[in-house]
């Protein structure tokens, strides 16, 4: 074995990230026996100065850090898979049956047929779902690849004492790498240096929803950072130690994939309730004809023996063994019409023609069972920030110095240049590396020729900071890209990338959000002078100040910043009032109600001898900094958004939203035509969320009184139990005013209130419940554990019926609603949304939708359809692909059904009074043909009416797919078609004066061809086959109130195709079929005569459809 060049164990590296032994503390003594840092560094062969200075066999001892992309399943397990159906399994017997009779039979040649006609109709049902299955693996394996190559990240890298930025999948064990706020972390590593805390967001990994906070190991030990965490505050140095399969979020996602093979099958059986449906319809109709078949074989064998008697002929005579082979082929022919070999074949093509169409409107559907869940869905949980909105934040308002100056504040005024100052300054957006290359490569030229240039790039930038769906240069977090956007809208960009630097430079500490409650920067004046400014909740900075900027004629004196003369900006300022504190507090309830984002800021200058032993909590406890102003940034909704609604509710739909963010920033999202501005002022349960349009502002009035509070907090301490009241306590004074009341049946609440009306409930029922949902914070995070109790799961149902939106959620509250609703209301959710936060959700819902652009790679990953263009139309066009793939089936079981009973009638009728069967083995084979295979095509490629929403409704849990309305349809055309065919079978043969087949048994096994007795049973096959083409166009239209069969049919071109085709073989077989078909060429009054009357099945449709469409 060829030795290693580090001589370090990479699995005990690996070992210190898993999560046991992080909250156990072994990873600390993992890293004691590893040696301290610098020693790992040593055997790592790098520095933090320096970094690596050799990249060679680092890959190949400890692999790389890209991941391979999913992997393509062979075709032939693809094929595989689609064996297991049962369907299929029906089929395969069948075919066995068929060739082991030829054996025994004198004429092999129809059985060999029809056994092969059966294989194919196998063949053909494997092949396509296994090609549609394939196809789909190889698409999202394309779009894997493409999205890792459009999100690159690019990390700070030292290599060989060169600092350079990299792309994440090049980076190797032993880089030292630079994290900053925003970073999506791929590796796993140690911190070494940075900031006093990072503020870690790892979620996605222990489930944690708080940040972590962090320290470099200098400070602690909790200096271990994991592949998939969120930078949120802070800086640091970090060295990695483990990379791409090897970290521990991608060790835990493989087990987990490895676990859920083996599992397949029983999700796949629990999220496909269509699959269920359609195997016990077929075991059904197999179950009918074999007892008919039995049926059958029983009275023929009866006749036989009698006949026998007749003949004196024993039991065991040649003429008898042949006699019951005879008849158990006649019996056997009911078991092959009776096998739904089209069953499986429509919900293929189905399946795999909507996907195909989907894929055509950038929709990848990632699931094949997720096409049959689709049709069943009945309610559409959506998330808002990113879904619903564009979540590109861009600024609306600015409030400084007591009044509204978003638009009238010039540039040049010291009282924007210290606002500026304070954005930049806290500022943790960057210029990819693209952009600031050209922008370097910009100022170089002459400033008098591109002087035209620039004036269209700002005119660009103003239309893009205007322009909710266009999104910014800058990247890193939203909100500091949104505030930078706004700084380049009054200053050219070169000023404001001068001006960020320049600030960046005189930053000696950052004190991160998590600490006190806000983001703090410690800028150097000179000497011993530095300035404290702070960025957070307006509640938290306005409780601070004592005194706040103001506008004055004076304020010109004040010198301002230019590029290459850096100065720290001051501004006058005044005493800041009681009247002003409120008058700035009421601006910030104005923006939060018009679900507007707020910041604020604020500053102090001080003097600090020693920067290392300041005491810093006594410096940002103290409440005498200087207010700067508020800035109100808004989040677009999508334009596609505000129709959306309207249309899945006219598709029996329920739609709500479940959001993290707060209700006063959701509520503007929904339509309030149904309530005046008083009643949205004061009550929680505002209109519909669903109705996605904007709607006059609603204005919070924050001067309720004290008195009312404290009744409103009693009455409910009354009503709850100890541990449901700190909720109730909370001194959130955006949230206050919003009280617990019931308007238009309609509901918002957010998760803590939802809980404890759910304990109401259970309390009400004498059902007990445990406090372990309560966590160390008397917070409540967990819904409480519902019993089968009746009477609670109907008020727990009735009230999730009136909830529009539930907010302040984390990603494992919206999983517990998600489970309890579906399980309480028996409801198909799809859930919509973007975020890391939501791929739980995503993944619990029976369908998990999420879009192509701006979702993250782990939400895509965890959903079912993916809609490349971020269009939400694409919704409304699964929704419909969804129905129409249940009312395809629908269609296909009408046809097939009322076939099915005509068919076992008549042939039952046949075998009693005729003792023979007027179909031969080759008939029966074309006729099942056209019943499944032909059919299943034909009707596969229906594409969904524009209104089907609205004439449909969602498929219901356990709803019997064969409802009345199509049971009555189908026994109708049944009962039509053997009343039809029985004058034909028996009063023909007066009518044109022809000779009766069956006085001549020409059926029978050897009986001689003659074509002038064949003339009788031709009209009948021909009439049956009649019957099946005018019912396989009636079947496109089986809805309550859908007369006109033929709409649209010439625009289905492989339908128009498949009934000329049948039409055409048809006649041929009359014509040509000769002694293979023992047909007889008919007259053409004789033809006319079958066509007209099976004409008449298309008047039974629209005559049974009008009747008991008046009935129900």
């Amino acid at each position: 074995m060829e030795e290693q060049r580090f001589q370090i164990s990479y699995p005990q590296m690996q070992s210190m990230f898993d999560t046991a032994n992080l909250s156990s503390g072994q990873s600390a003594e993992i890293l004691h026996q590893l040696g301290d840092v610098e020693s790992i560094m040593v055997k790592l062969e790098t520095d933090s100065k320096n970094g690596i200075a050799e990249v060679e066999g680092r890959q190949e001892q400890f692999g790389s850090n890209r991941l391979e992309p999913p992997k393509l399943s062979p075709f032939y397990k693809c094929m595989y898979k689609q064996t297991k159906d049962f369907c299929i399994r029906i089929l395969a017997f069948a075919t066995v049956i068929m060739f082991m009779m030829a054996f025994f039979s004198e004429e092999p040649f129809e059985q060999i047929v029809q056994a092969f006609s059966i294989l194919i109709a196998i063949c053909a049902v494997v092949i396509i779902g296994a090609m549609t299955d394939y196809r789909k693996e190889k698409q999202f394996r394309q779009l894997y690849l493409e999205q890792e190559e459009q999100q690159k990240k690019l990390f700070q890298v030292v290599r060989n004492g060169n600092v350079n930025q990299m792309n994440h999948l090049d980076l190797l064990v032993g880089d030292i790498i630079t994290i900053k706020p925003g970073d999506n972390i791929t590796v796993d590593g140690l911190l070494l240096e940075g900031t006093e805390t990072v503020e870690v967001d790892e979620s996605m990994i222990s489930g944690l929803t708080d940040t972590i906070s962090k320290q470099p190991i200098s400070k602690g030990l909790n200096c271990f950072i994991r592949g998939g965490s969120n930078i949120f505050e802070g800086t640091a140095k970090v060295v990695v130690l483990a990379v791409g399969s090897s970290t521990y979020s991608n060790r835990m996602k493989h087990d987990n994939q490895q676990k859920e093979e083996g599992e397949e099958e029983l999700i796949h059986d629990e999220r496909s309730p269509l699959a269920k449906a359609l195997e016990t319809l077929a075991k059904f109709l197999v179950f009918i004809g074999c007892m008919s078949a039995l049926a059958m074989f029983i009275v023929l064998e009866l006749y036989m023996v009698r006949e026998l008697n007749e003949l004196q002929e024993k039991i065991f005579s040649q003429f008898a063994l042949k006699k019951v082979l005879s008849d158990f082929i006649d019996a056997f022919l009911i078991i092959v019409l009776s096998i739904p070999e089209g069953l499986p074949l429509i919900v293929t093509l189905s399946l795999a023609f909507s996907i195909a169409k989907l894929r055509q409107h950038d929709i990848v559907i990632r699931n094949l069972h997720v096409c049959q869940v689709l049709g069943g869905v009945d309610t559409l949980c959506f998330d808002k920030t990113g879904t619903l909105t564009y979540n590109n934040l861009k600024v609306s308002n600015l409030h400084v110095a007591n009044e509204e100056r978003v638009n009238n504040i010039p540039p040049h005024d010291p009282l924007f240049r210290i606002l500026s100052e304070a954005i930049l300054s806290t500022n943790s957006a960057f210029l990819p590396d693209e952009i600031a290359k050209q922008l370097r490569f910009n100022e170089q030229l002459d400033l008098n020729s591109n002087t035209n240039k620039k004036t269209q790039e700002h005119a660009k930038m103003l239309q893009s900071v205007n322009d909710a769906s266009k999104k910014s240069d800058w990247s890193g977090n939203r909100l500091d890209v949104a505030l930078i956007d706004y700084l380049e809208v009054k200053l050219r960009r070169e000023f404001v990338v001068e001006y960020l630097q320049d600030l960046k430079n005189q930053i000696r500490k950052t004190i991160p959000l998590n600490n006190y409650g806000f983001h703090a920067e410690i800028l150097q004046v000179r000497g011993d002078k530095y300035r404290i400014v702070l960025k957070g909740k307006a509640k938290d900075i306005i409780e601070k100040c004592n005194q706040l900027n103001i506008s004055i004629p004076d304020n010109q004196n004040f010198q301002i910043y230019e590029p290459g003369n850096f100065t720290i900006q001051y501004c006058a300022y005044s005493n800041m009032t009681t009247e002003c504190a409120e008058l700035e507090k009421n601006a910030v309830l104005n923006y939060n109600s018009q679900s507007l984002k707020t910041i604020s800021f604020a500053y102090k200058d001080v003097q600090i001898p020693n920067l290392i032993e300041q005491d810093w909590q006594q410096l940002l406890t103290q409440n005498n900094f200087t207010y700067i102003g508020t800035i109100a940034m808004r989040d677009d909704i999508r334009q596609e958004a505000k129709r959306l609604d309207s249309a899945l509710k006219m598709g029996n739909m329920s739609v709500m939203i479940l959001t993290g963010d707060t209700r006063v920033n959701t509520v503007n999202v929904a339509n309030c035509d149904q309530a005046d501005a008083e009643i949205q002022r004061t009550s929680e349960h505002l209109p519909k969320s669903s109705q996605l349009v904007n709607q006059q502002e609603i204005v919070i009035d924050p001067s309720t009184g004290e008195e009312q509070k404290s009744a409103q907090i009693i009455s409910s301490i009354i009503e709850c139990p100890k541990d449901e009241v700190q909720p109730l306590l909370s001194n959130d004074y955006e949230s206050q005013y919003m009280k617990q009341h019931s308007f238009s049946n309609l509901l918002i609440l957010n998760f803590q209130e939802y809980v404890i009306r759910i304990r109401k409930i259970l309390k009400e029922s004498n059902i007990y419940y445990t406090h372990q949902e309560v966590n160390e914070r008397n917070i409540v995070s967990k819904i409480p554990e519902i019993q089968n109790d009746t009477l609670a799961c109907d008020k727990v149902s009735k009230l999730n019926n009136q909830l529009q939106i539930l907010a302040d959620l984390n990603q494992h509250q919206k999983h517990q609603f998600l489970e309890v609703y579906s399980n309480i209301n028996q409801s198909t959710i799809g859930y919509i949304g973007d975020g890391n936060n939501d791929a739980i959700a995503l993944q619990t819902a029976s369908v998990g939708i999420t879009l192509g652009k701006t979702a993250t790679n782990i939400a895509r990953e965890c959903s079912g359809i993916i809609l490349m263009n971020d269009k939400l139309d694409g919704i409304e066009l699964c929704m419909k692909y969804g129905r129409n793939i249940f009312l395809n089936i629908k269609r296909f079981i009408y046809f097939q059904l009322s076939f099915f009973l005509n068919s076992i009638a008549i042939m039952l009728t046949s075998s009693i009074v005729l003792k023979q069967q007027p179909y031969t083995v080759l008939e029966v084979i074309w006729l099942s043909l056209v019943q499944d295979i032909f059919s299943a095509v034909a009707l596969s490629t229906e594409v969904p009416q524009d209104d089907i929403l609205k004439r449909t409704k969602p498929a219901k849990r356990g709803e019997n797919i064969i409802d009345k309305f199509l049971l009555q349809m189908t026994c109708t055309q049944a009962a039509f078609q053997y009343l039809a065919t029985l004058i034909v079978l028996f009063l023909t043969p007066s009518i044109f004066g022809i000779e009766p087949s069956y006085k001549h048994d020409l059926h029978a096994l050897g009986a001689e061809f003659i074509p002038e007795f064949a003339i009788h049973y031709t009209l009948v096959y021909h009439l049956t086959a009649m019957f099946q083409i005018v019912n396989l166009v009636c079947s496109r239209r089986i809805g309550q109130h859908e007369y006109n069969v033929f709409d649209g049919i010439h625009k289905n071109k492989p339908f128009t195709i498949m009934i000329v085709g049948l039409l055409i073989i048809q006649q041929v077989i009359i014509y040509a079929g000769g002694k293979y078909f023992k047909t007889a060429q008919l007259t053409i009054w004789q033809n006319m005569f079958c066509l007209c009357l099976s004409f008449g099945a298309l008047l039974v449709f629209w005559l049974s459809k009008y009747l008991y469409s008046i009935r129900k």
